[in-house]
């Protein structure tokens, strides 16, 4: 008999938005029936941009597919007393429950976790929020922008000249959902144990700020602020040397601490260059003794070394001359990276409405027995609802047409 997943038989009711649908999408790989809870005109991240086919209108998020790939998808409407009733009798039935509404709204619905608890002692309940579900900023409004800005990460991003810049992509509901997995599995670890559920806080602020504990430890050690620094990184003598340098066809981090001897001797061996700084004994030298015009010197030749090679030859030269160099790599480029094809990590998913396949990231850990996976498709709006309200929580088709025809579902 195949092993099963890890979560297997693990019902999950997943009623996040951007602020925490990772953390179901992590419980579906690990094998969870994971129910994607929506209001009956859909959540918030069915209209959460880019688009496949770039159509907003189309309902086809890249967020959404991305995030709930795995789960089941109903449609409830919470703020209706019926509502409330039918997510209550799922409760009952249900191993974890997460949310990510603003603090105290499900409280104050009747269906936050006191209630729920009363009526499923082991249920483990989970809430996902800006700033935590107490304290002065409980009940302020935020966004994964200002969740990198107080959470302490965007001070560190950027150039050294400019003011502070987030990030592309929204990170600071990925750092809070991932952090929300954590929290319930290490929950359900003790509910083995004891057989009572926990009540998991996550604040989606403090999520950032767990990641940037060596700041805090910068600060220990020299009493300096990690600043953000661009391509440059600062000595404590107010020295700074470059990490990322432009290559003919992208970027490489190179971080040369002691690996200038490595590359000096690729330049010379190419004949490139027979600059006299290149002959340096490089055993006792390193970037930290390096004054700030030789490292300025230095650069110059590495920069235009660099400019005659892709990023990928610089990679495997610096392989053989034994120096610390890789690519920056681009999404295209992941895509085709042989490492990551050789590990199967990329992951064919089908949609059989569209009569398309895509790739999607797969399993983020590899287990000796069952592998965490993606588990299929995030399902269409209220794909489920008869599978679920009729074939398992037991509803009539009469119950289910009036909860249709008053909004509830």
């Amino acid at each position: 008999m195949a092993d099963l997943p890890v979560l297997h038989g693990i019902r999950v009711l997943d009623l996040t938005d951007q602020r925490g649908s990772l953390c179901g999408r992590i419980l579906a790989d690990l094998g969870a029936d994971v129910i994607k809870v929506e209001a009956p005109a859909g959540g918030s991240e069915r209209r959460a941009g880019p688009f496949w086919d770039d159509d907003p209108k189309s309902g086809n998020s890249l967020w959404f597919l991305a995030y709930n790939a795995g789960k089941r998808g109903i449609t409830l409407n919470i703020h209706k007393i019926a509502g409330r009733h039918v997510l209550s009798m799922l409760a009952r039935k249900a191993s974890f429950l997460i949310e990510s509404a603003p603090a105290g709204t499900f409280d104050e619905l009747g269906i936050g976790w006191n209630s729920l608890h009363a009526i499923n002692p082991s249920l483990i309940y989970a809430s996902v929020t800006d700033f935590g579900s107490d304290g002065p900023y409980a009940h302020y409004q935020s966004s994964d922008l200002i969740a990198l800005a107080m959470g302490g990460l965007m001070y560190t991003q950027g150039d050294a000249d400019r003011a502070p810049v987030g990030f592309t992509l929204g990170q600071a509901y990925l750092h809070a959902g991932a952090e929300a997995a954590a929290g319930v599995l290490m929950a359900h670890y003790q509910r083995e144990r004891s057989g009572e559920g926990q009540r998991v806080d996550v604040s989606a602020q403090e999520a950032v700020t767990w990641g940037l504990m060596n700041a805090a430890q910068v600060w220990d050690v020299n009493h300096i602020n990690t600043m953000r620094g661009g391509t440059v990184r600062p000595r404590l003598d107010g020295a700074h040397y470059r990490m990322h340098w432009p290559t003919k066809d992208g970027y490489v981090t190179f971080f040369p601490r002691g690996d200038w001897g490595g590359l000096s001797a690729w330049i010379l061996d190419e004949e490139f260059s027979d600059d006299p700084a290149l002959y340096r004994d490089w055993s006792s030298v390193g970037t930290m003794t390096l004054t700030q015009a030789e490292m300025d010197h230095l650069e110059k030749l590495a920069i235009a070394f660099f400019a005659t090679k892709s990023s990928l030859e610089l990679y495997e030269g610096a392989v053989k001359w034994r120096f610390n160099l890789y690519p920056v790599f681009t999404t295209q480029q992941l895509l085709h990276y042989t490492q990551l094809r050789e590990r199967d990590f990329w992951i064919d998913v089908t949609h059989e409405e569209r009569g398309a396949t895509l790739t999607y990231p797969g399993s983020f850990a590899k287990t000796s027995t069952t592998s965490p996976a993606v588990r299929g498709r995030a399902p269409l709006l209220g794909e489920h609802n008869a599978q679920i309200y009729q074939g398992e929580l037991g509803l009539s088709a009469a119950e289910l047409a009036i909860l249709w025809g008053e909004g509830t579902i």
